[in-house]
């Protein structure tokens, strides 16, 4: 984490042990961010804002730190708050309770499953640590919620048997193709169509 990172999380909330804050995200292995809930009128919340991540988050999500500090949730993942899973609400629970979350979900905007820990160093900040799962679903295809294509090793989406599927002992992983994805959800996967396709 480079002084202008810190010195940014500083001018947000000062009482957040900032050595602490940079050894870790310079010491985990796994990509790491910090966040700030943003609460709505109602007190719920309704989005959050990056302070900190570190070189293994980019490498993750092929986000450069420079372009997301200081920036919401919804501002770099356009639609996040329409997802299948809830990230915005399950973080800010974490956020506002200081009780500590792990889940595993797909997150469409990176084509990734992951296994996420979320954790509260102080109220309303949470810090999440994302494990990318990709490799072990290898032995897991994913289909399509809505063509019921699936996506081979190649990454393309294709018709299939699905009794095939269950002759060979695989197993199904709920997900979404990105055409059905531009349909269905294009607040989510705007911009997102070379990204998808590429992985």
């Amino acid at each position: 984490m480079s002084n202008e990172m810190i010195d940014q999380v500083f001018m947000v909330n000062a009482t957040i042990h900032l050595p602490a804050l940079e050894q870790f995200f310079t010491s985990v292995s796994s990509g790491a961010a910090l966040h700030k809930i943003i609460l709505d009128e109602d007190k719920r919340p309704s989005d959050f804002l990056f302070l900190g991540a570190n070189k293994a988050f980019e490498e993750l999500t092929r986000l450069n730190r420079s372009d997301i500090i200081n920036r919401t949730a919804s501002e770099v993942w356009p639609g996040i708050g329409k997802m299948p899973f809830h990230l915005i609400e399950t973080c800010g629970e974490v956020a506002l309770t200081g009780e500590g979350k792990t889940f595993e979900t797909y997150m469409p905007p990176l084509n990734k499953w992951c296994y996420v820990t979320a954790l509260c160093p102080e109220k309303e900040f949470f810090v999440t640590i994302y494990h990318d799962l990709s490799d072990r679903k290898k032995g897991i295809l994913p289909i399509c919620s809505c063509c019921k294509r699936i996506r081979n090793n190649d990454g393309r989406w294709v018709q299939i048997d699905l009794g095939i599927v269950s002759t060979l002992g695989m197993q199904l992983s709920h997900g979404i193709c990105p055409e059905c994805g531009r349909n269905h959800y294009p607040d989510v996967f705007q911009g997102m169509e070379d990204k998808l396709l590429s992985h």
